[in-house]
């Protein structure tokens, strides 16, 4: 006999979706574990960083660095996503010459609407030597 199982409570800080592959963050203060999807932090350009001290590796790890900050800026300046109007996590900008739309990494990929750029950081900026 087949048993259904749960999906696991995990949520992506950085964007609404819950379906896909996850990674978890590093964190000094929090004591829950926080997630993120692995394309939420590629897109992001988010680095994999050692378990217990958080400092930057080269390669793959198992978890990315906090990025608090960066979900801080968006929450006290009041950004939302233009394609699900959500305002959770963090956002990119639309590459596209003299559009200032911001959208959740997952959002924009998904509509096929939007010009978004590998490795921009929460300013519209590409950061090449921090992309994956």
């Amino acid at each position: 006999a087949s048993r259904k199982t749960s999906p696991l409570p995990i949520v992506c800080e950085i964007c609404p979706r819950r379906q896909g592959a996850f990674i978890r963050v590093f964190t000094k203060k929090e004591t829950k574990a926080k997630w993120v999807h692995v394309v939420c932090a590629k897109w992001l350009a988010l680095q994999y960083v050692d378990e217990k001290t958080g400092e930057v590796i080269q390669g793959n790890g198992s978890v990315v660095e906090d990025f608090a900050d960066m979900r801080d800026y968006f929450r006290n300046n009041d950004y939302k996503c233009c394609l699900c109007e959500g305002t959770r996590g963090c956002f990119i900008t639309c590459s596209v010459e003299g559009c200032e739309k911001t959208m959740h990494v997952t959002c924009a990929r998904s509509s096929g609407l939007c010009n978004v750029n590998h490795g921009a950081n929460h300013l519209g900026d590409v950061i090449t030597e921090k992309s994956w």
